[in-house]
């Protein structure tokens, strides 16, 4: 499955896509210090977490949230080769993944130089932080610089999604079709698996005399600039110029990369994009027309009406409990499809692999599954799915003779 990994914050517009993106990262959780592996929320933002993670679930996205610090301060090595200070930042992550219902965790790979890191220990860590994660909720991405693999080939399989941050680098700092290309090829010989690696797509806008930040959806209301342009001209700032992703230059990377068997793109952030834009400028959209061409975005394609049987891994932790498993699809988490019904099954205290029977959609398109979990008949967790199901339809006719 291909899929579109999109960062955003509590600003996040009304009106964004979220239909377009399969996983979404919140932003953030601060590490305090070497010493200190407290997880602390951005404070420009902490109160409307709960918010947005709600809202991002009911669109039937994964919701993660990053962990950032400055990993290029050498200190910070020590949190990897100290198992004690490594196990209570793993404890630290997986208490706020329990307390704002996460599906993940994104460690924001920020360094540049990493010129002590010990790749072996921070392999471990990699590791140890999936073995303690939640049943059903293990799962960690990565945003990182395309200059260099901070983890060994051994942890990858501990690692879902490799997130390139391929921009701020090179001139322009947004990184030209050819530059970009030339720092995404040799990722196809690392020995990591393509489909766990996406490239990253900017949707800010700089000067082009350097610093500076606006959004793409500003320079498209503010200048009204052609979809093939990367720079609009403005004296006011220095180098006089703005420079950034335009949508045909995205189009083309992510053509390139869908060609070159990676697994989707990362978009950084989607609080920059245009939304609802009559000339379908925007640059989310872009990436998922895009992608949608290259390859569906969906794991499983059925016929309309088709007897399909899902089978889900359920792990209760005690034994003897009367449970019930809802397996069904929607565009959305508040809209049903078609549903399993409620199966019954009672806890092992193991893991049980649970069979639903589901009539696929009469309908094309494309649909998320979800799992409801009951206990006792009360609604006790969902699990969405991050596969996708496509039902294929069409039309036929009218013939033409000649």
């Amino acid at each position: 499955m291909k899929k579109i990994v999109g960062y955003c914050s509590t600003s996040l517009p009304a009106n964004a896509t979220l239909n377009m993106v399969t996983h979404v990262v919140v932003e953030r959780l601060v590490l305090l210090s070497p010493t200190n592996v407290t997880l602390a929320l951005d404070t420009s933002s902490a109160s409307g977490v709960p918010t947005l993670v709600n809202r991002l679930r009911s669109a039937g996205c994964k919701v993660y949230m990053d962990v950032y610090t400055d990993w290029d301060v050498p200190a910070y090595n020590n949190i990897f080769l100290n198992t004690t200070l490594r196990a209570q930042l793993i404890a630290n992550i997986v208490a706020a993944m329990q307390q704002f219902q996460l599906d993940g965790i994104d460690l924001d790979w920020e360094a540049v130089t990493q010129s002590n890191l010990d790749i072996y220990a921070f392999s471990d860590f990699l590791r140890e932080l999936y073995n303690a994660m939640p049943t059903g909720k293990k799962s960690i991405m990565m945003a990182i610089g395309p200059n260099k693999v901070p983890f060994t080939l051994d942890a990858v399989p501990y690692i879902d999604s490799i997130n390139l941050m391929m921009y701020d680098s090179g001139t322009p700092w947004y990184m030209s079709y050819n530059y970009f290309v030339s720092k995404a090829q040799p990722w196809l010989s690392k020995g990591i698996p393509l489909d766990k690696i996406t490239m990253g797509i900017s949707f800010a806008a700089r000067n082009s005399g350097g610093g500076g930040w606006y959004s793409y959806r500003s320079i498209m209301q503010t200048y009204n600039p052609p979809t093939s342009a990367n720079e609009v001209i403005d004296t006011s700032v220095p180098g006089g110029s703005k420079v950034y992703n335009g949508a045909d230059l995205v189009k083309q990377k992510i053509t390139w990369t869908m060609q070159n068997g990676f697994g989707g793109a990362m978009a950084y952030s989607l609080n920059l994009d245009l939304y609802g834009d009559a000339q379908h400028r925007g640059l989310l959209e872009t990436i998922y027309n895009v992608i949608l061409a290259e390859g569906s975005m969906a794991q499983y394609i059925f016929p309309p009406k088709a007897n399909k049987t899902a089978r889900v891994p359920v792990t209760i932790d005690v034994t003897g409990v009367p449970c019930e498993i809802e397996v069904w699809l929607g565009a959305s988490e508040t809209s049903q499809a078609v549903t399993s019904g409620k199966i019954p099954f009672t806890s092992t205290g193991a893991v049980q692999n649970i069979t639903a029977p589901v009539t696929m959609p009469e309908a094309g398109g494309i649909y998320k599954a979800f799992v409801d979990l009951y206990l006792n008949d009360s609604l006790v967790g969902r699990y969405v799915d991050v596969n996708e199901i496509a039902i294929a339809s069409g039309t036929v006719g009218p013939i033409e003779w000649s």
